[in-house]
Order: C-alpha cells, then sequence, then structure tokens
C-alpha cells in the first residue's frame, strides 16, 4: 500500500508561479527542492491512499484558503532561499 502527500503536488503545482513572482529568485534543483521542503514543513500533510481519497483531496484543496496558504509559504520559501542558497 502506497501513501501520497497530496500536498507536495499541490506545492510543487504552484511552485512555477511563485518563482515568477519573487523577482531574483533562482530556479536550479537545488533551491526548488529547499524551497518545496521548506513549505512542506509548514504546512499540514494531506495524505491519501485509495484514488477515492485522492479525488476527494483534490476537491478540497482547490478551496481558496489553501491555495492562498500554499503560496504563502512558498514565496516565503523563495526569499529565504534567495537570501541564502546553498547551491
Amino acid at each position: 500500500m502506497a501513501y501520497i502527500n497530496y500536498m507536495e503536488k499541490l506545492v510543487i503545482d504552484e511552485l512555477q508561479g511563485v518563482l515568477a513572482q519573487v523577482e531574483g529568485s533562482c530556479s536550479c534543483e537545488k533551491c526548488r527542492q529547499d524551497m518545496v521542503a521548506w513549505a512542506l514543513n509548514r504546512l499540514p500533510p494531506k495524505y491519501v491512499v485509495t484514488d477515492l481519497g485522492y479525488v476527494y483531496t483534490n476537491l478540497n484543496q482547490i478551496k481558496v484558503q489553501a491555495r492562498v496558504d500554499i503560496v504563502t509559504k512558498l514565496t516565503e520559501a523563495a526569499q529565504l532561499v534567495k537570501e541564502k542558497p546553498r547551491h
């Protein structure tokens, strides 16, 4: 049985849009991974196991507040990584 943190998919889906908005942010693979990890550590996990759970979670996560939370955390992450990149 495989567990999937659906929040990870949502964060990765939003990352490119955030990078386009944060001037001077690096989009190399290492910086992107750091941003995703930082944001995921500050967002609630959403684990799913079945296809039905995946669909249900997808519908719930489309809510405006969830998207705002994700974009906020990714923007904070992009600013932090921009100031102190590890590459």
